[in-house]
């Protein structure tokens, strides 16, 4: 974007220049002239680049990973919860849920004849219970 920008500006004022009556040593010297010889010689090419090469850092902060789904869409990099918490976003870091029933705390539970309940899915909780199951009582 500002490289367009750039040239439509630059060829605005060479317009201007070219309208005037100046001497070839001065208008030589116009760097707004060097620009116009410049973006004439250089490919208007649209390179692609993995936006996670620079934003990896930011997902890696957060405990999260870098995707990017397609080098050729600015902006659609994504940050992913490393299981076995689940969650994405966007362009920024995810909000990651964890059941940590689902998990070895599960089998815990299960394996002392309990069922797990966890009330809380954030991944940053320790909020998981062991509770009997009916009609048994925890007295």
């Amino acid at each position: 974007y500002s490289f367009c920008t750039l040239l439509l500006t630059a060829s605005d004022n060479y317009k201007n220049l070219s309208n005037q009556k100046m001497n070839k040593k001065r208008m030589e010297g116009n760097y707004d002239v060097v620009l116009i010889i410049v973006s004439v010689l250089l490919p208007t090419v649209v390179l692609s680049a993995d936006e996670c090469i620079d934003n990896e850092p930011f997902c890696t902060a957060h405990g999260q990973t870098c995707s990017d789904p397609d080098i050729n869409n600015a902006g659609d990099w994504i940050c992913s919860c490393i299981p076995p918490s689940t969650g994405t976003a966007t362009a920024t870091h995810a909000t990651c849920l964890l059941d940590e029933c689902s998990t070895s705390i599960g089998t815990f539970c299960s394996s002392a004849g309990q069922i797990c309940v966890d009330d809380d899915h954030r991944a940053t909780s320790i909020s998981w219970r062991c509770e009997c199951l009916p009609p048994a009582t925890t007295e």
